[in-house]
C-alpha cells in the first residue's frame, strides 16, 4: 500500500475524556451494575461542582452496609444514612441527593 499526500494527514492524538474518570475520586464503586452506574455519572456531569469532601458508595457489594460518611446511591446501598432509593435510581433522585 502506497500512502499519497501524508503531508496532509492529520495528527491524532488520542487522550482519554472519558466523563466517569474525571469521578473517580469521589465514587466508591462495588459491583455496580451499568444503569445505576450511567445514572450517578449523568447526575453528577448535570451538577458540575466538586464534592466538597463527599464520597458516594454505589454497587452490590454494599447490600447489608451502612455509614453515615458516604452516600449511598440505590436500593443496594439502602443502609447508608443519606441514599437515593430505587433499583435503578432515578439521575434526578441521585442529582437532589448530591445538592445536599
Amino acid at each position: 500500500m502506497i500512502e499519497l499526500n501524508t503531508e496532509h494527514k492529520p495528527v491524532c492524538q488520542l487522550k482519554s475524556d472519558r466523563l466517569a474518570d474525571k469521578y473517580r475520586g469521589v465514587i466508591e464503586e462495588d459491583s455496580a451494575c451499568s444503569v445505576c452506574y450511567a445514572a450517578l455519572i449523568f447526575a453528577l456531569h448535570r451538577k458540575g461542582g466538586a464534592m466538597r469532601g463527599k464520597k458516594i458508595c454505589i454497587g452490590q457489594g454494599f447490600k447489608g452496609k451502612s455509614g453515615g460518611d458516604c452516600l449511598g446511591i440505590g436500593a443496594c446501598a439502602q443502609g447508608f444514612k443519606n441514599h437515593v432509593k430505587g433499583c435503578p435510581p432515578k439521575a434526578v433522585d441521585i442529582l437532589a441527593l448530591l445538592d445536599m
